[in-house]
């Protein structure tokens, strides 16, 4: 979470580059949306906006940056045609997820998941432990379970309104 503080300083440098001034109400929106953000990846991807940007962004453009930031972290994340970024983003109970893609990352710390359709699956086998003893997950298409009551998110799709949110939760497999 960014502290209000360090979001101002941010949001002052990005209205520098717009010339544009916010009143306090908006600008309290804008924090409403991004104070789940890291402070260091927001402020990359606010130089990101800055840099790249012609027009004034909206909170969900910024979050999209930020999230493609930080699943571009994921040395071993690619991009294929079930996911966005490496990560297949769905809805369950009413909140959002993103798991890696099991169809393009070979392994990964975080369970991996395929979408076929609009069904989402677990698809990863447990193979091996890393040196601290957390697990790794290795992809594994042939043996997929269906998650119950996870269904894609059409925002998910490469629709040029995709704008994922800060909020978007990795699920872990309770099996």
């Amino acid at each position: 979470m960014i502290a209000a503080e360090d979001f101002e300083r941010l949001f002052k440098r990005l209205c520098k580059r717009f010339g544009k001034k916010m009143n306090p109400d908006q600008a309290e929106i804008y924090y409403d949306c991004l104070s789940n953000c890291n402070k260091k990846r927001l402020d990359e991807a606010i130089d990101k906006v800055i840099r790249g940007e012609k027009y004034w962004p909206t909170p969900g453009q910024i979050e999209e940056t930020y999230l493609i930031l930080k699943n571009k972290s994921e040395p071993e994340s690619k991009v294929c045609e079930y996911c966005e970024a490496g990560f297949v983003f769905f809805q369950m109970n009413g909140k959002r997820f993103a798991n890696p893609c099991a169809h393009c990352n070979e392994t990964s710390t975080a369970h991996l998941v395929a979408k076929m359709g609009d069904i989402i699956f677990w698809a990863y086998q447990s193979t091996q432990q890393k040196s601290d003893g957390s697990p790794v997950f290795r992809s594994n298409l042939n043996n997929m379970q269906r998650i119950k009551g996870a269904m894609f998110s059409v925002a998910a799709t490469r629709n040029p309104k995709f704008q994922p949110r800060a909020d978007t939760e990795l699920l872990q497999c309770n099996t």
